[in-house]
């Protein structure tokens, strides 16, 4: 887990650029603001975004992201929200750990109004990439960013190509050590 003076959206930034590179195929699931967030921080980095836009409230279904991945056999990755602030639906994220666990997509999971309100087992469940700020579900004075990495997504930080610098995981890893 490694900590950066930042919002949650530092933490949503640094971990596109440190485990993708520009060109990657991402799938992304958007039904709220900070999916469409998450999304728009891929598409700003040059990622291939392959957008899943559902209606405000509506969680992703399993046989939306086995058909996404099917699509999309090529995904470096998957983005979704733990849970979307303005309307508080949560995602089956541990449905979706298990099937991006089978492909070589990581799942990327933005919970930074969800982590400490709502389960979220990341090395349980297999979920790669975890995102949190200290401002919401932690209940904390606003400025940290948090992001937790699992082996699979440590693996991935020294494929980026994608430029970096006060986010660069691969220096702040190395220095926790």
């Amino acid at each position: 887990v490694m900590t950066f003076a930042a919002s949650g959206t530092g933490a949503m930034e640094g971990s596109i650029t440190n485990l993708l590179s520009p060109g990657d195929a991402v799938i992304s699931y958007s039904a709220g603001k900070w999916g469409e967030r998450y999304r728009d921080i891929a598409r700003a980095y040059g990622m291939n975004v392959k957008s899943y836009e559902l209606p405000y409230g509506t969680a992703v279904e399993l046989a939306n992201l086995e058909a996404a991945l099917k699509e999309n056999p090529n995904a470096k990755a998957v983005l979704v929200t733990l849970c979307e602030t303005s309307t508080a639906v949560t995602h089956p994220v541990q449905k979706l750990a298990a099937l991006t666990q089978k492909s070589g997509a990581l799942l990327f999971v933005d919970a930074i109004s969800g982590l400490a309100c709502d389960p979220l087992k990341m090395d349980e469940w297999g979920v790669d990439v975890v995102v949190c700020g200290s401002q919401k579900g932690f209940m904390l004075p606003p400025g940290l960013a948090f992001v937790a990495v699992n082996e699979r997504a440590q693996a991935a930080i020294a494929a980026s190509k994608t430029p970096k610098y006060y986010f660069n995981f691969a220096e702040t890893i190395k220095a926790l050590k």
